[in-house]
């Protein structure tokens, strides 16, 4: 759902971010939001931090689908996205 990214340079990150709203949705039926936050990891030359909020739907069976989730945080950050899923 929403992914940051922080470079370890110069050695600070938040642990979290002040989300004041998220929410996800498959066809109106609301979803679990988990919070997550990775172990620090290299890329490249640099030593990286991501965070995120994350849903987890299990397998869908064929039809139509509407996954939608929308998210701000308090520096203003937002998504607001709609996926329409065909699974077959």
């Amino acid at each position: 759902m929403i992914n940051r990214w922080w470079s370890a340079i110069p050695f600070w990150w938040p642990r979290s971010m002040d989300v004041v709203r998220a929410e996800a949705h498959l066809n109106g039926d609301p979803l679990e939001i988990n919070e997550y936050l990775s172990p620090v990891f290299h890329h490249r030359l640099w030593l990286l931090r991501s965070w995120g909020l994350w849903s987890e739907v299990a397998p869908l069976a064929p039809g139509q689908y509407v996954l939608d989730f929308k998210a701000v945080d308090k520096e203003g950050f937002w998504v607001d996205t709609t996926y329409h899923l065909t699974v077959t």
